[in-house]
């Protein structure tokens, strides 16, 4: 069985669907008889904390000072120590990365696999433009023309990709779920029916002109609607939120729940009538394809890649702006609960048959594979 180390900045719930996404990677591979998965990571205030999350996979949570945060070289050192076939990083822009950069600037090194998982995606590109514009000049650039591979989540992102780093193979594998138990789902108190939001609490996820579009429909709230906002604040960006809900009168139908994990996310999840993600930008969203295995109708945009659910029936378009969400949340206060359990049953059917890990663990080994000389693997782009 060959070796394979995946690389990231974070192996904990600070890295948001990312931790869900690789985790769930590394499990679907060790099940397999053809890659033995390992997992290097920085440090940071949750690892220990997650470390029991990643069931048995071996994990190496390196510790580091600033210095060694800018350059990576407690990362870099781990890694080699795994004397890995091949080397699969997640993300491009931290210490993790700048680790790999360094150790692959050595010829006849490992195969480098690199999933960017979104953050080279025109709208991540815009945010902090000039930072990413002089690190991709100064290092990034030259990392990714040294892999053997691009993995994008979806055809949108192998496209943006294309365009950055033109000759560089590409592969399309999304993200996969790990599929609950479909016992019933608990019914919320009294006769309330429950919008969740679950994510990062970031200015990229459309939050801003969900809770204005909320505050234009109070039949929603009228018909015994609430708005359930459930993640981690990222940079202080939830207080402006929470002020703005005060303001405009609706923090009797609005919560914020704080950050969900475990059986806390089990249990929002089934108690849930539909799920909400209005996002300006996504690699590929886990907490969709978690609202789906868990039997909800979704409200997202394209932005989060899954055409696939407008075409099943699973989920309704919606654009990150106050108008679109409002005519959608005044479909949604009115809609039948038939109509509401026939699009979460398409949305499980959806992940069932094309994201369970099985097959997604699968798909990857094949892109190891070819890389260590097998053949073509039907992922590859265009």
């Amino acid at each position: 069985m060959k070796h394979i180390v995946h690389v990231s900045d974070s192996a904990s719930r600070l890295a948001g669907g990312m931790f869900e996404s690789v985790r769930g990677l590394c499990r679907s591979l060790a099940a397999g008889d053809r890659w033995r998965p390992a997992m290097v990571a920085a440090q940071d205030p949750h690892a220990e904390q997650d470390a029991a999350a990643w069931d048995g996979i071996p994990l190496d949570v390196v510790p580091g000072g600033k210095l060694d945060r800018l350059i990576g070289t407690r990362i870099l050192r781990s890694i080699e120590a795994s004397a890995p076939e091949i080397i699969h990083l997640h993300g491009v822009w931290g210490p993790a990365s700048r680790a790999t950069w360094r150790l692959t600037a050595r010829h006849g090194g490992p195969g480098l696999v690199i999933s960017p998982r979104g953050m080279l995606e025109p709208w991540a590109l815009a945010l902090s433009r000039w930072k990413k514009k002089a690190a991709w000049l100064a290092w990034t650039h030259a990392l990714v023309e040294r892999a053997a591979i691009i993995h994008a989540l979806c055809e949108e992102e192998a496209e943006a990709l294309a365009r950055l780093a033109p000759g560089v193979p590409i592969c399309v594998i999304p993200n996969g779920i790990d599929l609950p138990e479909p016992r019933a789902r608990e019914e919320p108190a009294s006769s309330e029916r429950i919008l969740l939001f679950l994510g990062r609490i970031h200015p990229k996820k459309g939050l801003e002109p969900l809770i204005e579009a909320w505050a234009r429909v109070p039949l929603a709230a009228a018909l015994g609607w609430r708005l359930a906002i459930a993640g981690w604040d990222d940079g202080g960006y939830e207080a402006g939120l929470l002020d703005r809900v005060r303001t405009l009168g609706i923090a009797n139908s609005v919560r914020f729940v704080g950050p969900a994990f475990g059986e806390v996310k089990d249990r929002l999840y089934r108690s849930a009538t539909a799920f909400v993600l209005p996002s300006l930008s996504e690699g590929l969203p886990m907490a969709v394809l978690e609202a789906w295995s868990y039997g909800l109708p979704v409200i997202m945009t394209d932005e989060c890649h899954l055409g696939l659910g407008f075409i099943a029936g699973a989920a309704c378009r919606v654009e990150p702006t106050v108008e679109s969400l409002s005519s959608a949340l005044c479909r949604l206060a009115t809609q039948p609960a038939n109509e509401f359990r026939e699009m979460g049953c398409r949305g499980r059917s959806l992940v069932e048959y094309q994201f369970a890990w099985p097959r997604i663990g699968a798909e990857m080994a094949d892109v190891y594979d070819w890389i260590s000389g097998g053949t073509r693997p039907r992922s590859i782009f265009g």
